[in-house]
């Protein structure tokens, strides 16, 4: 009987000890794949020439795109008839903004008194 006790307990451990690494990876996957998850993956691509040619390009397209928006609010404010046309669009954008606030509202009243 103690035999026995013995091989069960055998079993039990092997059986055990193989379900404790069936997710874990493998020692060979480790080494064969680098994971890239973390925030300093590409600090080699931020700091080196490529990296900084690009951060350029794009700070000068932000850039040239926000002198465009500031050259034609001057050009809208300087001319009276397109500062006209300028705030009948806010008070229309102002009035659908409302309308649709008003529509949700009065769907939630409805949706409540409904319960």
């Amino acid at each position: 009987m103690n035999r026995i006790n013995q091989f069960t307990t055998l079993l039990v451990l092997a059986f055990l000890s193989s379900g404790a690494n069936a997710f874990a990876p493998n020692c060979s996957q480790k080494n064969s794949m680098a994971l890239k998850m973390g925030l300093l993956d590409n600090v080699k691509f931020l700091f080196s020439d490529e990296g900084k040619k690009k951060r350029q390009e794009l700070e000068r397209l932000e850039r040239e795109e926000e002198e465009e928006a500031q050259r034609l609010m001057r050009e809208r404010r300087l001319n009276p008839d397109k500062m006209t046309e300028y705030e009948e669009n806010v008070v229309t954008r102002r009035a659908e903004m409302k309308a649709r606030k008003d529509k949700l509202q009065e769907f939630q009243n409805d949706v409540r008194t409904e319960d």
